[in-house]
């Protein structure tokens, strides 16, 4: 369970981080725009608040391929899963590596 619950966690970040600029979703938020305001937030401006969209799309998932997908097809059936979470997973190191070799006041290099 505990796995389930940090992949999730990593796949909903890694969501948020693909869809920042210049990354490989950045046009994505164009879309959510045309929903109403209060979608923004969970769809993609905040960290913390995207798990409530995406931590959903992931359970759904992740249920879907344990009970249709063969045990033998399951670790294929979550490769992009896998991927999206440890883009979240290096998206965390970063930060902290940022943080730790610039502390708290880190300004994004121009």
């Amino acid at each position: 369970m505990v796995d389930f619950v940090f992949t999730g966690a990593m796949f909903c970040y890694g969501v948020f981080t693909l869809q920042r600029k210049n990354f490989l979703f950045d046009k994505l938020p164009i879309l959510w725009k045309k929903f109403p305001k209060k979608f923004h937030e969970p769809l993609f401006e905040c960290g913390v608040c995207v798990s409530s969209f995406w931590g959903i799309i992931f359970t759904i998932s992740q249920y879907f391929i344990h009970e249709y997908i063969d045990k033998r097809y399951i670790l294929l059936a979550n490769i992009p899963f896998y991927i999206i979470a440890m883009c979240g997973i290096c998206a965390v190191v970063d930060r902290a590596v940022k943080f730790f070799e610039n502390g708290y006041g880190y300004n994004k290099p121009k």
